[in-house]
């Protein structure tokens, strides 16, 4: 019977594994899904990463054999992912589905969910450490000297390591360490041990605790404090540099972190290089109080403020103030600390500022096109090229046109590979080396992206295609798609080989988003009105915005007006000064009867008559 039990035990372990390998195939080649097959493989496999292709792109051809060669690369160093593409020409609901809007696309999945899309250069390296990065598990469990090595191998890699040190792998810390860890994702590489000879092995950690390694400041940061908030607070003080450079990059990271920016502002670069010591000495003094940056773009728009700034503080909680350092006044260390104190007390009288410093603002640089120059733009294979093609008398081309010089700033100076240009459709022709020469609609936004673009004119040329057919190494934006700033920026970045996000914030969107100068009648009859998901369309919201900043306005004049009058009262009082008798210090004498409301001795010598038109 003893046999016969342990035999059933066998079988059944043996049974469950054989079930779970027909569950989940991992074969070293590229598993091929389709619509019969996609939601499950994607919903049970633990991990899956899909290439949505197309058989006729030139570049999903050119991706094949690198893909391959990168499941080659994961299956033998025993990832455990399911390799696979689809190909979007047959099951175009899938990828309509997954929201793909270009080819070859490669997203990856991880226990039924969309983990990270692959953003970087096509190459076997680069699909392999993806697939590596996001299959691995969030926190490895390092015992001994695995500690050392695995600190050797971060600084290798140049990555953001936080390992904790524990009693035991599951006890309440290392619960909260894991939780923690979810939060804050793929910024960080995680690792934690449970027993003294891995913090013994690296020195100076204490039990529990944790420790962050990293290629900025000092290298190791510590933290014995494991509840989350404090957890939370000792990642978001370590995980910034004590003094950076702003960029599109950091920004949102910055803002999201509710904690004001000192930030110095400089047009050459030797300035920066003259206060830097002492700006990186002054930020460690307030390092969980204040973040040091630099940044020279707010010399580009020399509207934003009426006068020109060298240092000052900004809090994203109160975007419309700015609170400058005095002008005049020498910036050392001593002067430096010194404001800095006069701002935590409430000291110094902050500048309004019409727009919030929430992103760079840049002059207006869109490339405009000609037919001299339209060959040597368009057809620069190393770079995507959006153009808006319009017509200067039509309403909707001239609502694009401070979108278009906006995000045309912005991708100038943030991005050096990809060109917002615009062509005067109407009154000059298209050059002869297009094989489209007129087109259905104004505006039309397209997208040139960075390929082969003479063999593919040539090919569009031959099939005598019009630019709306066409559709390889070209995108064109839908007709039917709202045409807002945040929109066509999306459009942008999933449409262009060299994709690029930047930053936007709510007043660049809002003020954008619609062309005020647009006449009522035109406003009415307009059958391609931009709503939004809310159900306020684009003019109600700029209208709401505008009421908005015109109370907001009325609301700081009045504010300014009653200063003013204070301050003449007081000039006015200060020039024609009496003494004031010392009777006018005393307390009113009073008269007080049980059940009654005290009196004053002045309210006793009212007449009857006042008494009598008081009550009434």
């Amino acid at each position: 019977m003893k046999y016969y039990t342990l035999f059933l035990e066998v079988v059944l372990f043996f049974a469950l594994v054989f079930a779970e390998q027909k569950k989940f195939t991992y074969t070293p080649e590229v598993v091929a899904l389709n619509k019969s097959n996609f939601d499950e493989t994607v919903a049970n496999a633990p991990q899956v990463i899909v290439k949505f292709y197309s058989p006729n792109c030139p570049h999903c051809k050119a991706l094949a054999p690198i893909y391959e060669d990168a499941a080659k690369k994961v299956r033998e160093q025993n990832v455990r992912v399911i390799v696979a593409n689809i190909d979007c020409s047959t099951n175009g609901e899938i990828c309509d589905k997954q929201k793909i809007t270009r080819y070859p696309t490669l997203k990856f999945y991880k226990d039924g969910q969309f983990k990270a899309e692959f953003d970087q250069k096509r190459t076997v390296e680069n699909i392999t450490e993806f697939i590596i990065e996001n299959s691995r598990a969030l926190i490895t469990i390092i015992h001994g000297n695995e500690a050392t090595e695995f600190i050797k191998k971060f600084k290798t890699d140049e990555k953001k390591l936080l390992i904790g040190y524990f009693n035991r792998i599951g006890d309440v810390d290392y619960k909260t360490f894991e939780k923690m860890a979810k939060v804050y994702g793929n910024e960080f590489i995680y690792a934690a041990a449970g027993d003294k000879q891995a913090a013994e092995a690296v020195g100076g950690v204490v039990i529990p605790g944790i420790v962050m390694y990293k290629d900025y400041d000092e290298a190791i940061a510590r933290n014995t404090k494991l509840s989350e908030e404090n957890i939370s607070k000792f990642v978001n003080i370590h995980r910034i540099p004590n003094l950076d450079i702003l960029t599109e990059e950091n920004l949102q990271t910055y803002i999201d972190s509710k904690i004001p920016l000192a930030i110095f502002f400089y047009e050459k670069d030797i300035q920066y290089e003259k206060h830097k010591a002492d700006l990186y000495h002054i930020s460690k003094l307030y390092r969980d109080r204040l973040y040091f940056v630099a940044s020279k773009s707010i010399y580009k728009d020399k509207n934003r403020l009426n006068k020109p700034l060298n240092f000052g503080i900004f809090d994203p909680k109160d975007p419309e103030f700015f609170f400058s350092f005095p002008k005049g006044k020498r910036m050392n260390q001593a002067n430096l600390v010194q404001f800095g104190e006069a701002y935590f007390r409430h000291e110094v009288i902050p500048q309004i500022i019409e727009e919030p410093i929430k992103a760079r603002v840049y002059e207006n640089n869109v490339v405009t096109l000609n037919q001299e120059n339209y060959n040597e733009i368009v057809l620069d294979e190393s770079r995507d090229v959006c153009v808006l093609y319009y017509s200067p008398n039509c309403q909707y081309s001239k609502r694009l046109f401070p979108i278009w010089d906006y995000l045309g700033s912005r991708y100038l100076y943030q991005r050096k590979n990809i060109t917002i240009a615009k062509f005067d459709a109407y009154n000059m022709k298209i050059p002869q080396s297009s094989p489209w020469k007129n087109l259905e609609y104004y505006p039309t936004i397209v997208m040139y992206q960075a390929v082969d673009k003479e063999a593919m004119l040539e090919e569009a040329r031959q099939q005598n295609a019009t630019i709306e057919s066409y559709n390889r190494g070209i995108v064109v934006y839908s007709q039917d798609a709202v045409r807002g700033v945040k929109e066509i920026a999306n459009f942008i970045f999933r449409s262009s080989v060299h994709q690029s996000k930047i930053y936007l914030n709510i007043m660049d969107i809002s003020k954008f988003e619609v062309d005020d100068e647009i006449s009522s009648d035109e406003e009415s009859s307009s059958s391609d009105e931009d709503v939004d998901l809310d159900g306020d369309t684009a003019l109600e919201r700029a209208r709401k915005r505008k009421e908005y900043e015109k109370m907001k306005k009325e609301k700081r004049l009045q504010k300014e007006a009653l200063k003013k009058k204070k301050a003449e009262e007081k000039a006015k009082g200060k020039s024609g000064a009496k003494a004031i008798p010392k009777e006018a210090f005393e307390k009113p004498k009073t008269t007080k009867t049980v059940g009654d409301d005290v009196k004053t001795s002045k309210e006793s010598k009212e007449t009857p008559d006042k008494k009598k038109k008081d009550e009434l």
